[in-house]
């Protein structure tokens, strides 16, 4: 069960429900209303108003503290919302692995098991490309410089 799931040490959002109580006390009894709430919620195409809310607090990075480039966003989200969006980031990754819409060689990025290091090892596949002159096609995307706005907007 996702709820059983939950990191009990997580701050608690602005909804001031713990994942601990959602995951130890209320993990079952909670299920099924859940269930047919988040289904609503995807059959209408809307969410609700307090799920939309955040407390935001700059965690600091590295370097000058008084320098607000040195800081970076955190957002604390209700925590059911979050079971939404990890029901929904699961069925949208499963979909795409199942129907292979992803290169499964060159995407590290949103793949499982794979990060900046395997994404490394295929630059030995880059140089032979080009030590042989041929065509080269590449996408790398970085959203570090997102703002924190845009993110939460793209997810609902």
């Amino acid at each position: 069960m996702l709820m059983q799931g939950l990191n009990r040490h997580k701050a608690t959002g602005p909804d001031s429900i713990s994942s601990q109580f959602l995951r130890e006390m209320m993990a079952h009894p909670l299920a099924p209303t859940l269930a047919l709430v988040f289904q609503a919620s995807l059959d209408q195409g809307q969410i609700p108003d307090d799920w939309r809310t955040a407390h935001v607090t700059p965690i600091f990075k590295k370097g000058d503290n008084s320098k607000a480039s040195n800081y970076r966003p955190v957002s604390l989200t209700s925590s059911t919302c979050n079971l939404l969006k990890h029901i929904i980031h699961n069925n949208i990754t499963n979909f795409v692995e199942k129907h292979k819409i992803i290169s499964d060689y060159h995407e590290h990025g949103l793949k499982k098991h794979r990060s900046c290091e395997t994404q490394l090892l295929t630059v030995n596949d880059l140089t032979t490309c080009l030590d042989n002159s041929q065509q080269i096609d590449a996408i790398l995307l970085d959203v570090l410089k997102r703002s924190t706005k845009y993110l939460r907007d793209a997810y609902f």
